[in-house]
């Protein structure tokens, strides 16, 4: 298991340089700790890349199970949306890439939702990113009524016979139905290393550099 060494202390005599030092490796901590506060599995990060026909974007499971409206809390936080799907190729890359292995018996929220009482039309069906609907993979027989006890069921999953199948069914926004959900991105949402340790490293020589003129004045 990895364990967080003590930070070295700079050597350096000059308390200019001394002080950019320990600003410096505060800086590289923060940026290696980062990726840990987003909300989804950084090891499920993949793009469904233009040149496999995809559409560019990034698509990730959600570390925890939560309800629907939560779930697209936090993907809205990272940057994304829960998972739109368009087209038969982008339901069979996110079947491939996420209902395989252990996601085959998962349940995983998606970004579709019925914002009518009339959830079991599928027409009043619409993704939260605001992306037209031009293409479905309901089951058979949905969307549905639910289980008609009062819960409003016209909140989109997939895999619900946890089959693998890539097929879609109607859930409540409720307790008893917290499952982790796939989210996409427009963008990588994991910057990259390189460009913030260049933009550290610069407000770092910059608030050096202006120490030292202050002190030439």
């Amino acid at each position: 298991r990895w364990e967080q060494q003590p930070l070295p202390m700079p050597r350096t005599s000059n308390p200019d340089m001394r002080h950019i030092s320990w600003f410096a490796l505060g800086f590289l901590s923060l940026l290696a700790a980062a990726p840990c506060s987003a909300g989804f599995v950084p090891s499920s990060l993949t793009q469904w890349s233009i040149g496999s026909g995809g559409n560019g974007h990034w698509y990730a499971i959600t570390s925890s199970a939560s309800t629907w409206t939560n779930t697209e809390d936090v993907a809205e936080s990272d940057g994304g949306h829960l998972v739109s799907i368009n087209s038969a190729d982008e339901n069979e890359f996110v079947r491939t890439s996420f209902l395989t292995g252990p996601g085959e018996t998962e349940v995983f929220w998606m970004g579709f939702y019925s914002p009518t009482g009339d959830w079991t039309d599928p027409s009043t069906w619409q993704w939260i990113d605001g992306s037209s609907v031009t293409y479905t993979n309901w089951r058979s027989g949905q969307p549905d009524i639910g289980l008609d006890d009062g819960e409003d069921d016209r909140y989109g999953g997939i895999n619900f016979l946890m089959s693998g199948s890539g097929e879609w069914d109607n859930f409540p926004n409720s307790a008893y139905q917290e499952v982790p959900g796939i989210v996409e991105f427009t963008s990588n949402p994991v910057p990259e290393p390189s460009g913030l340790a260049l933009l550290g490293m610069g407000m770092l020589t910059l608030t050096g550099w202006r120490r030292h003129q202050r002190r030439k004045a």
